[in-house]
């Protein structure tokens, strides 16, 4: 409203932007316990190590958001939650110049707008391997990727 809209226009934006980002999460998280769930090796392990840090005293009840950092098996768990489960839908696009451009080959016409598949990129063979629909979070403990801890999310 500080921004010159009606008190009926912020209540609209409202009541389509928070469903929007509430049901993003959502979905990530139900997706990825319901991946949780019906792996009992993962499911196991993850358990072991929960078990395992507050045995040793390394985590608190509850758990703040740095000793969660350090529980390894748990992060690759959540990383392989939302690669699998990819909370955006789309992003923002970019548009290709008026005289148009080549996209992999492709010739694009000018104007065009451009978006990026998420989903596409998080189950590329090349990167994350012949086995990209399947819950293996092993595959961010490194040796996998040929990426380091700083580019993962």
């Amino acid at each position: 409203m500080s921004h010159g809209l009606a008190p009926d226009e912020c209540q609209y934006d409202l009541a389509f932007m928070l469903p929007a980002g509430a049901e993003t999460v959502v979905t990530t998280l139900r997706g990825t316990l319901l991946h949780l769930t019906s792996s009992p090796a993962v499911y196991r392990k993850a358990k072991n190590e929960i078990k395992n840090a507050i045995k040793s005293g390394l985590i608190s009840d509850p758990v703040t958001s740095d000793e969660a950092k350090n529980l390894e098996y748990m992060q690759a768990i959540v990383r392989e939650g939302l690669r699998l489960m990819v909370p955006l839908t789309f992003g923002f696009p970019k548009r290709v110049p008026p005289a148009g451009d080549t996209i992999c080959g492709v010739f694009v016409p000018g104007g065009t707008d451009v978006y990026t598949n998420f989903r596409g990129l998080m189950r590329n063979k090349e990167v994350f391997g012949e086995d990209v629909d399947v819950f293996r979070p092993e595959r961010f403990l490194g040796g996998d990727l040929d990426i380091t801890r700083s580019q993962l999310p």
